[in-house]
């Protein structure tokens, strides 16, 4: 059977969302008066459909038509993008004042999550530890202090606003000027980003499977985000919103820090391999069991020191055709896989 280039469901659902986000993010930045929500409010999300039109829609098109050649960059650019656009696309939907594009929003945000979990299923990790076993050829540390500092940033940030406003009774400043129930962002990045980003900087320490994978997506995530953020602030200093500019010279430093380790990760990337595919159809449960494997005389592999079949195939495998399955491992190239 051949092998499949990429997810058929992410591929799908992809395509679905490089549909919509144009029409989401063209009509919003320059259709005038088309948000109804406040003053505050209107260059915050003018300026995210600036980054989404001419950042992601890009981004996206390069991954998913690198990934059709393979490789641990074109997926962690295709996952992290997709991130991007989840975070975006969740809060447009529970806290822009609703308009026409309500259901646009809310496919947006649907797609984002399903082709992530998709993709998820099929990424496969062998390249991403390939790249991060060696200590000298990656500096995952350096990584992972960047990634944890971040989200201690934002942590500090938002608690820094939503604390004060509880011990005094009051609602945080950004509620009162977004006059919205609460703040969408507090919930997202608190509940979902912040821990994700302590998690990936916690298995990139550790030099985990895991955190390599979900490290360099959420880099990817992070650089956009940050874009989008510098982006919102300049919108609102054209709107006359003071300390705008203070917060596009902080996430501009924080933006450019991000890019740059996403340069150190994705230099050390491979920048092709086939997706796996196997007998269980389940890539990233697979991919740990193959790496390592040295060649058989009928092309499968087998871990050194494996006991092999007549035929040169390690225990438990047949030649093609037959319906022996690989034994797995719990680890790749030495990198613990939890």
């Amino acid at each position: 059977m051949r092998a499949k280039t990429t997810p058929r469901a992410a591929t799908m659902l992809t395509l679905l969302i490089l549909l919509l986000l144009p029409v989401a993010s063209g009509i919003g930045l320059f259709v005038p008066g088309f948000y109804r929500d406040t003053a505050w409010s209107v260059p915050q999300a003018r300026g995210q459909d600036l980054v989404t039109l001419f950042v992601a829609e890009p981004l996206l098109i390069a991954a998913l038509a690198w990934a059709r050649r393979g490789g641990a960059r074109a997926q962690a650019l295709w996952a992290g993008t997709l991130g991007y656009v989840l975070y975006t696309y969740a809060l447009f939907s529970y806290t822009a004042y609703f308009n026409a594009l309500f259901l646009a929003y809310v496919a947006l945000f649907s797609a984002a999550l399903f082709a992530l979990l998709a993709l998820a299923a099929w990424l496969d990790p062998v390249p991403f530890t390939s790249a991060a076993s060696a200590e000298r050829k990656m500096p995952v540390r350096a990584v992972a202090i960047f990634l944890a500092a971040v989200g201690l940033l934002f942590a500090l940030a938002w608690l820094g606003q939503i604390v004060p406003a509880l011990l005094r009774g009051r609602v945080p400043e950004s509620v009162a000027l977004a006059q919205t129930p609460t703040n969408g962002v507090y919930v997202q990045d608190l509940a979902v980003l912040i821990p994700l980003l302590l998690l990936a900087g916690h298995g990139l320490w550790r030099r985990r499977l895991w955190g390599m994978v979900l490290g360099a997506a959420l880099l990817v995530t992070m650089d956009v985000l940050g874009a989008a953020i510098v982006a919102m602030a300049f919108f609102m200093d054209g709107a006359g919103i003071a300390g705008s500019l203070a917060t596009a010279g902080m996430f501009a430093v924080v933006t450019a820090a991000s890019l740059g380790c996403t340069a150190v990760v994705f230099v050390r990337l491979p920048g092709r391999m086939a997706w796996a595919l196997s007998a269980t159809g389940c890539p990233l449960a697979d991919a740990a069991g193959e790496a390592g494997r040295a060649p058989t005389a009928t092309g499968m592999s087998a871990m050194p020191g494996e006991p092999r079949g007549m035929d040169g195939d390690a225990a438990g495998v047949r030649a093609p055709g037959g319906a022996g399955l690989a034994p797995t491992r719990g680890r790749v190239a030495g990198y613990p896989a939890s």
